[in-house]
C-alpha cells in the first residue's frame, strides 16, 4: 500500500473509497440476510478505521492529515485524565 500511496495518493483515495463503499454495502446485505441491522457493518467499518489510521501511523502519515500518532494521542488523554482526576 506504501508503494501505491508514494506513487498516487490520489488513486490511493479512490481505492480506500471503494474499498469502503463497496464493503460497506456488502455488509449492510449480509446483515439483512443475517436479520440483524449493522450486525456485520459496524464491526467491519470500526475495522477499516483501525487498520487505516494503524497504517496511517506506521507510515508517519498521520501528521500529514492533521492528527497525533497514536503513542501522542494516548499520552495526551492519560496526561489529561491524570490531570483531571488530581483536581477532584
Amino acid at each position: 500500500m506504501k508503494r501505491l500511496y508514494d506513487k498516487n495518493t490520489l488513486g490511493f483515495a479512490l481505492l480506500w473509497i471503494g474499498v469502503y463503499v463497496v464493503g460497506l454495502s456488502v455488509a449492510d446485505g449480509l446483515s439483512s440476510t443475517v436479520g440483524m441491522e449493522k450486525i456485520i457493518t459496524a464491526p467491519l467499518g470500526i475495522g477499516m478505521t483501525a487498520y487505516l489510521l494503524i497504517w496511517l501511523d506506521r507510515n508517519g502519515l498521520l501528521g500529514t492529515y492533521g492528527s497525533y500518532s497514536l503513542r501522542e494521542f494516548f499520552e495526551k488523554a492519560y496526561a489529561t485524565i491524570s490531570a483531571s482526576s488530581r483536581c477532584h
